[in-house]
């Protein structure tokens, strides 16, 4: 009975730490997935967060256009990170 424990025990050990664990591949897919999501999202927040200013400020779109342009550029930066963390 004690083998019989201890065996159910340490096959539910294994599988813990398999699944916590996934494999790189399945890491990579995951992060490479995330770049549509940052040039859809990144300019678009960044586009609403500068329209609130400039409304808020009374400087018309100019802010919301400069925080369109600045949200793109920060996509194109987890680009190029995320292409850099691949290569290696």
């Amino acid at each position: 009975m004690f083998r019989r424990v201890l065996t159910r025990w340490s096959l539910a050990q294994n599988y813990y730490c398999a699944v916590s664990e996934p494999s790189s591949r399945y890491r990579l897919v995951a992060e490479a997935s995330t770049a549509g999501l940052l040039f859809l999202l990144s300019p678009l927040a960044g586009y609403f967060l500068g329209k609130w200013i400039g409304e808020a400020i009374g400087l018309g779109r100019i802010p919301a256009y400069l925080g369109a342009a600045l949200g793109l550029f920060s996509a194109f930066v987890n680009l190029f990170r995320l292409v850099g963390r691949t290569t290696r």
